[in-house]
């Protein structure tokens, strides 16, 4: 998607006491060139977590949402 930035910081999310290290941050940014005053912009998104994976468990759980 044109316009679209995913940005990681490896620490954004904190420090984890416990486990001595800290927490990644992961942040979606819409980006609107040319925009209009008082209008409205979405992005619709679907984030699943779970164990590592392969490509292909990925592309079929995208199959099913769609």
């Amino acid at each position: 998607v044109d316009g679209l930035r995913l940005t990681h910081s490896p620490s954004g999310g904190g420090t984890n006491q416990e486990r001595r290290t800290t927490n990644p941050a992961w942040d979606f940014q819409l980006i609107v060139p040319g925009f209009d005053v008082l209008t409205s912009y979405e992005l619709g998104v679907r984030t699943v977590l779970r164990p590592r994976c392969s490509r292909e468990e990925i592309e079929q759980e995208h199959s099913r949402w769609r």
